[in-house]
């Protein structure tokens, strides 16, 4: 927990202002429990919430963690996630200041049956714009970040070949300058994944980097805090999220 602590300080001292335009809390919240059965393993024991709950897991999170200032939460979701963008639509179309103090980063290329729980995955241009505009629509409003959804299911070779795809690049870029996103990220689930890519320069087109807690502590020889291009990196364990401004280079 060393390095948690470490970038607790670091992110508290430098916040995600420059990455984001806007001040942003170090710690964040997930969604991916507002669209499916999470956390994994606990499946039976899951119910589905409420609209009320969602508003009530966020406006708490805000009131305890962005505080009452200008600073804004930062509030993950994705595609994959199922219901989750649109039930967090939901509570911001009745909420819309909840909407205003959230930073909201959400992700493209994977899909989840809701039913069947089967995953597919699509990094195409086309997959990217039809993702990202319904987001928008159900999201009400352009988004802080978009990453791409490299999970550990997608595989290495997949991973890297959307990493690599310039067309797709373009398409995010694009976005980034119409204003659709303020920002464009990746987020990496793979330590062989991550190493590549930082070995090929992958990482330099963006400014946000989202990776598992258990890189940071265990895979020492990635050393993620000083291998990041992007201005901001992001640390998930489950539903809780850890932000910081990187500001050093190899």
């Amino acid at each position: 927990n060393v390095f948690i602590f470490k970038l607790i300080t670091m992110a508290t001292e430098v916040p995600a202002s420059i990455a984001l335009g806007r001040k942003v809390a170090t710690l964040g919240v997930g969604t991916t429990w507002c669209g499916f059965p999470w956390p994994p393993g606990k499946e039976q024991h899951y119910q589905p919430p409420t609209i009320e709950e969602i508003y009530g897991y966020l406006s708490t999170a805000v009131r305890l963690i962005a505080g009452e200032g200008k600073v804004s939460l930062m509030v993950d979701t994705a595609a994959g996630y199922v219901s989750a963008e649109e039930n967090l639509g939901i509570v911001f179309s009745k909420h819309p200041d909840l909407r205003k103090r959230c930073c909201l980063c959400s992700k493209f290329g994977e899909r989840r049956d809701g039913i069947s729980g089967k995953v597919t995955h699509d990094f195409t241009k086309q997959a990217c714009l039809a993702s990202v505009d319904k987001s928008i629509a159900q999201l009400a409003g352009p988004l802080d970040i978009i990453y791409i959804h490299l999970t550990g299911q997608v595989g290495d070779s997949k991973s890297l070949e959307a990493l690599r795809d310039s067309e797709l690049l373009g398409c995010l870029t694009e976005m980034k300058a119409t204003g659709k996103v303020h920002n464009i990220g990746v987020s990496i689930s793979t330590p062989s994944v991550l190493q590549t890519a930082w070995d090929e320069g992958l990482l330099k087109p963006f400014g946000a980097l989202q990776i598992p807690r258990r890189i940071v502590l265990k895979e020492t020889s990635l050393k993620p805090f000083m291998l990041v291009e992007s201005s901001l990196l992001s640390i998930h364990q489950y539903a809780i999220w850890i932000q910081a401004k990187v500001h050093w280079k190899l």
